[in-house]
């Protein structure tokens, strides 16, 4: 008799392979969706956030969210409202937040070149190195005579030289440099001697590193 020949059996490997890929790609719709409503819910509170004022919880929601939706644009605009609501109380994210703005928007690089340029305070003139109260508005030819300043702005941390010029009405300005830099809210002083014929007055003027005034004062002179 012919041999008949002996069934095979069915693997079940492949159908294995079947079931847990549907498994998988279930799984991962479950997890899409989900995740995108959470994207979703993030986005609108963080567009709630914003539009009530909370600018730094809105502005770490949506740098999370990256490009969802407009988050990128909302993002910009949480960072504007924060500066806008911290001119008068400046801080580090201040600057941040406008060290970017800046080269997006005109009117912001006006606001970041105001905010930080540096700015003179001259808080006396008199005979006294170490008197930064008594301001004299005349003083004898025969002293010496003290212009005591304080130096604010710039960026937080930075440093600057400055550049003055001590002269009386009549002579030739020149530059002076100072031998040390400046940072905010440190102060100095410029000393000066007259040897005059006639009353006149005396001029303090005292420039950042660019030669760019930033301050004056003046004083009378004489016998």
């Amino acid at each position: 008799p012919t041999p008949q020949p002996t069934p095979r059996k069915k693997s079940g490997g492949f159908y294995k392979f079947l079931l847990i890929a549907g498994i998988l790609a279930t799984l991962l719709g479950v997890w899409y969706a989900k995740e995108s409503g959470s994207e979703q819910s993030r986005y609108e509170r963080a567009v709630t956030l914003m539009n009530s004022g909370e600018y730094v919880e809105a502005i770490d929601i949506f740098e999370k969210l990256a490009d969802y939706e407009d988050s990128e644009d909302y993002l910009l605009l949480a960072k504007a409202g924060y500066v806008d609501g911290h001119l008068d109380h400046e801080d580090s994210r201040t600057y941040w937040y406008l060290e970017e703005l800046k080269d997006l928007s005109e009117g912001y690089r006006e606001v970041y070149e105001t905010l930080y340029q540096w700015k003179v305070e001259f808080l006396a003139v008199n005979t006294e190195e170490d008197d930064t109260t008594t301001d004299l508005s005349s003083a004898s030819a025969e002293n010496k005579v003290y212009w005591h300043f304080k130096i604010t702005g710039g960026t937080p941390g930075a440093e600057t030289e400055l550049y003055y010029q001590v002269f009386v009405t009549g002579e030739k300005a020149e530059f002076e440099k100072f031998n040390d830099t400046y940072y905010s809210n440190s102060s100095g002083w410029i000393r000066a001697g007259f040897t005059l014929q006639n009353s006149t007055t005396a001029y303090c003027r005292i420039y950042d590193g660019n030669k760019e005034l930033l301050g004056e004062k003046s004083i009378k002179i004489i016998k």
